[in-house]
């Protein structure tokens, strides 16, 4: 499916993206806005930009199936609230002020099988929220933070580790 515009729910209306490709064109939005959830359930989501505001949330479940794509994040990422969460990073991703929180089991994956090298750009925040929440690195390629990034991974529990330590050139 191509989105040309704006895919958004607003107002506690829910959104699912479910077993579907996104592709956003150059001006593709996808919003949750005001209590509205757009609900990430198997598929990819690439290109555009993630917005949300109030208390909107781009949410995941917990499905090894959810890909974002070159998008933008400007906005909150909820894997908190559903448990085992799981969203997996191809093809690199920007912040634009936009933040993930992960706690409950929640993984969020920079994911080198499909594409071999993935960057993470912008400024933005990976929460962690409790001890089963994750950062993962998979596959072979080489994971980065883009040397104009300004990003915060926040651990809010002592046990945390990371096979791959986020630095700033």
């Amino acid at each position: 499916m191509t989105n040309n515009n704006i895919l958004e729910a607003k107002s506690g209306g829910t959104l699912q993206l479910s077993s579907v490709n996104i592709t956003n064109s150059g001006s593709g939005q996808i919003n949750a806005l005001n209590t509205g959830v757009v609900q990430h359930n198997s598929g990819t989501v690439t290109g555009g930009t993630i917005n949300t505001s109030g208390s909107g949330v781009f949410r995941a479940v917990n499905s090894g199936s959810n890909f974002l794509s070159s998008v933008s994040v400007a906005g909150t990422v909820d894997m908190t609230t559903i448990a085992n969460s799981r969203e997996r990073i191809i093809d690199g991703l920007t912040f634009s002020g936009g933040n993930f929180a992960i706690a409950n089991g929640g993984i969020l994956s920079l994911d080198s099988t499909v594409t071999a090298n993935q960057t993470i750009g912008g400024t933005g925040t990976i929460n962690l929220n409790d001890p089963g929440a994750r950062l993962a690195f998979e596959g072979t390629g080489t994971p980065r933070w883009a040397r104009e990034s300004l990003y915060a991974v926040r651990a809010t529990s002592a046990r945390r580790s990371f096979p791959v330590a986020p630095t700033r050139w």
